[in-house]
């Protein structure tokens, strides 16, 4: 068994979606963090400033917005949502095309929440026109939802128009931006957005894991008559302790706000523009690399995000040698998902890393894949 100390040791660098590799403040933010109770001043001033912040990243403004943050991961803020909306009676339009979006109609069969399934095959591009048509012909449908960047198969979906048709409708719009908040163009106030779901441990580049909701007001309100369906994740009572105490009805993971404070710090410091940019010279980077050494992308580039991409395995080369070897170097990388398992690997650029940690990475692969493809042949 590996001890801690040899994990320190080993120094891997994440080229996953998340957790990622953190900048050393970040760390340094939790080592050196005061012991603070989370019914004191301190931290309702850190809890403030946070969510000050998160408006910030979300683009939105206090007047309409408010940010509440649940220790747990990005999927306890998605069930906090979804448990907390559609009214009796009404349904939802759950809209998916990977693993995350099929997600909240799991959420919605425990919670019994009705809803209509527009369910694509996984990386099949959605279709405005079949969202519009079933707006247009089903008024029971108080709610469209959906997940932005679907990394199960790393595929941006259109939300900044879907949420052209939610307003049209007069739909309320959720949305998981847990891979895409602080790492893919985002304004909830332009996109129509009424809750936008996030986590700490992605593209805002902070540790595992925090759960966060950017939520309009009015779209609250409008859903305070629903009786709550949970009790640890109930949407409506964080909001009022959040709202109005900053404060959170349950005892957080008080460490984990110092590293997501610095964490925004950071990206602000950065700028949004910023860090977009950089994991877009990565991204750019890092898949000319791959398509040198004649790596095959399973979706058309169009799709791509700026942080993950799925690479075809060659053939004859199983996930599971590759991923030894890689990790034997210091590098990992997750396999495929769904149909894809051991047919395709999923490559993430985001978090602390840099030109000549891709150029490392790409070296090592291409190693990797020779040296597993030798053991293949000869095997045979």
């Amino acid at each position: 068994m590996t001890s801690i100390n040899e994990m320190k040791k080993s120094g891997h660098k994440l080229f996953i979606s998340g957790p990622v590799n953190l900048d050393d403040n970040i760390r340094e933010s939790i080592y050196n963090s005061p012991d603070i109770g989370h019914r004191e001043l301190e931290f309702v001033e850190l809890l403030k400033g946070i969510r000050e912040k998160l408006l910030i990243v979300f683009k939105a403004n206090k007047e309409e917005y408010s940010v509440l943050i649940f220790t747990g991961s990005g999927t306890s803020a998605m069930e906090a949502v979804m448990a907390a909306n559609v009214h009796e009676g009404k349904k939802a339009l759950i809209v998916s095309n990977g693993e995350f979006g099929e997600r909240f109609a799991e959420i919605a069969d425990i919670h019994h929440i009705k809803y209509k399934h527009l369910k694509y095959q996984w990386g099949e591009p959605v279709q405005l026109d079949d969202i519009d048509k079933i707006l247009k012909n089903d008024s029971d449908i108080e709610t469209v939802v959906m997940t932005y960047h679907e990394t199960s198969i790393a595929i941006l979906n259109p939300v900044k128009e879907i949420g052209k048709l939610a307003k049209r409708y007069n739909k309320f719009f959720i949305v998981d931006c847990i891979s895409a908040v602080g790492g893919e163009p985002l304004d909830v106030v332009k996109y129509n957005i009424d809750f936008a779901i996030g986590s700490s441990a992605k593209a805002l580049q902070s540790m595992p894991v925090l759960g966060i909701v950017c939520a309009r007001k009015s779209a609250i309100k409008a859903i305070s008559d629903i009786k709550p369906r949970c009790y640890y994740l109930d949407l409506l009572k964080h909001y009022r302790y959040e709202e109005e105490l900053n404060q959170t009805p349950y005892t957080p993971a008080v460490p984990l706000f110092f590293a997501l404070n610095q964490s925004l710090d950071n990206i602000l410091e950065e700028s949004i523009k910023g860090r977009l940019r950089r994991y877009e010279k990565n991204a750019n980077y890092l898949r000319k690399g791959l398509k040198k050494m004649g790596l095959i992308f399973f979706l058309p580039e169009k799709y791509h995000s700026r942080m993950v991409v799925y690479a075809m395995l060659p053939e004859n080369i199983s996930y599971e040698p590759l991923h030894k070897k890689l990790r034997e170097s210091g590098f990992i990388i997750y396999a495929g998902k769904g149909h894809l398992d051991n047919r395709a690997i999923h490559i993430a650029n985001i978090g602390n890393i840099n030109k000549k940690d891709i150029d490392n990475f790409l070296f090592h692969l291409e190693k990797a894949i020779n040296e597993t493809k030798i053991k293949s042949i000869k095997a045979r």
